[in-house]
């Protein structure tokens, strides 16, 4: 579905010098993948370069069976939802609820319906929809992303850190939504969390990075934290570079 093939990318230039390194990892359909590393490890800027939004510098990116450029982004970006923390695509001075109306028409697969229904579900007041993204916090930012992703019922969804700033209701209504996704449409999820309880006996494969460069990347099955390890919580406190 999608291929990541020996990709070199610099981070933001407000991240300084920052380097994705050599990453090669693989998404298939219908699994969740959970991206582990510690803080300036480079999981948000991985997520940024699998989404295309960052230059390459070597290697390249394949989904369904085309190479992700100039003339496929379009296309790839309509199958592909990113969810991060800091908004770059909204207009600061609507609502959120003219943003939404703003933006569903660069998807045919929006459903407008399910986009309000995920917010009653996640429990956010209709009335914060009249707000300006700056006006809300960063949980109901969340949310409302997650919901607007969600609603494009997209082949593939980068989340970054989602379950911060979230309730533990939230957290699982948020992951029963995912999951629901994955088995109804065959999306797969690339996750990128510090929070894994939500995640880890739902997650089919781990990658970890350190200094940019991808440690591992295998099965649920496979942890790289040795024999007992068990948890991906046990993985993120067991001192894994």
């Amino acid at each position: 579905m999608l291929t990541v093939n020996h990709l070199y990318s610099k981070a933001a230039e407000s991240k300084g010098n920052f380097q994705l390194q050599d990453i090669n990892l693989e998404l298939s359909e219908g699994l969740i993948y959970t991206l582990l590393g510690r803080n300036g490890s480079g999981k948000s800027t991985l997520l940024e370069a699998i989404y295309g939004i960052l230059s390459k510098e070597r290697g390249e990116i394949v989904y369904d069976g085309a190479v992700v450029n100039r003339k496929t982004l379009s296309k790839y970006h309509r199958e592909v939802a990113l969810v991060a923390g800091q908004l770059t695509w909204y207009a600061p001075h609507l609502s959120v609820r003219d943003n939404v109306e703003l933006l569903k028409a660069m998807y045919d697969s929006f459903d407008s319906a399910q986009f309000y229904d995920y917010l009653k579900r996640f429990d956010l007041p209709a009335t914060e929809l009249e707000k300006t993204f700056s006006q809300l916090s960063a949980g109901q930012s969340m949310q409302v992303q997650i919901a607007f992703a969600a609603a494009r019922s997209p082949k593939i969804m980068l989340l970054d850190e989602p379950f911060a700033n979230l309730d533990p209701v939230v957290k699982m209504d948020i992951m029963d939504v995912l999951q629901t996704l994955v088995a109804k449409n065959n999306m797969s999820i690339l996750v990128s969390t510090h929070l894994v309880d939500e995640i880890d006996e739902v997650t089919d494969y781990v990658a970890v990075l350190d200094g940019g460069r991808l440690t591992h990347f295998g099965s649920r099955t496979e942890l790289p934290c040795g024999e007992g390890c068990g948890s991906l919580k046990a993985l993120l406190t067991g001192g894994e570079r």
